[in-house]
């Protein structure tokens, strides 16, 4: 699926959402919006019939830096197909640090045959802890493409845009290969963190999995990543590399 985020960063010379309130304000009306949206939604629809379901759950290995690199990624749902409750979770660990953890606690509303809306939280644990408002629209457009659109503002009042597409093909009765890309985008530079104006960060890449049945699989996957513009300039002048190819292994299992 695609999800759409616009962010700038610490320093950045514009108005701040988050300066009207402080963190503990700015979590609980979140908090209490995302509240509010679910409950007078189920309550419109009492007669709905209601299912909980793991959409996927991921865990695949590579390795980065001559380390072993881990990345647990899930969904799980609750609700109707009108209104749902989503849980996401993606935790990557390299050797035995933490590298990455977040949890997203999100509001799902029908919106039209394939489509729909979320709103909800982004709780980040690793780098840094931070909670964030999401926004967004994801869906299944012709041709079966998984796409989709979010605004993710934190509570710093960092804005960012990210755009990811996907698409599967059928190779035989149990091996589908997905292809995908993703781009990032960011409104405002900090060197400091290796980040630049405008397209930033862009991937793609090839994931080929064996379903034993409809609810397990393993998979190879192939990625390639690289940077653009002055991320692309910031990177190289401190050392780093601009572009990653990656091999992983993994387990999938979904739809149960």
């Amino acid at each position: 699926m695609m999800t759409l985020y616009f962010r700038t960063f610490k320093g950045a010379s514009t108005i701040r959402p988050s300066k009207m309130l402080n963190k503990p304000m700015f979590k609980a009306l979140l908090f209490s919006l995302l509240v509010m949206f679910s409950v007078n939604s189920y309550a419109a629809e009492s007669s709905a019939t209601y299912f909980s379901s793991a959409s996927f759950l991921e865990l695949d290995w590579d390795q980065k830096d001559q380390q072993d690199n881990y990345t647990f990624d899930g969904q799980w749902l609750y609700g109707s197909d009108y209104n749902k409750l989503a849980i996401l979770a993606e935790v990557e660990f390299i050797g035995n640090d933490t590298e990455e953890a977040e949890v997203q606690l999100l509001y799902s509303k029908y919106l039209a045959t394939f489509w729909d809306l979320r709103f909800g939280l982004r709780q980040e644990f690793k780098p840094e802890s931070e909670t964030s408002l999401v926004i967004g629209i994801e869906g299944l457009a012709p041709y079966w493409f998984d796409v989709g659109s979010s605004l993710y503002i934190s509570e710093n009042g960092n804005v960012s845009a990210e755009m990811e597409l996907a698409y599967e093909i059928q190779l035989s009765q149990k091996i589908v290969m997905e292809l995908y890309t993703n781009a990032t985008f960011n409104g405002y530079s900090d060197q400091n963190d290796n980040i630049g104006e405008g397209l930033a960060m862009a991937d793609y890449g090839m994931q080929v999995r064996y379903e034993f049945n409809r609810h397990f699989a393993v998979y190879f996957d192939l990625n390639e990543s690289k940077a653009y513009g002055d991320s692309k300039k910031y990177l190289q002048a401190s050392g780093n590399e601009s572009s990653e190819s990656v091999f992983r292994l993994g387990v999938k299992i979904f739809n149960f």
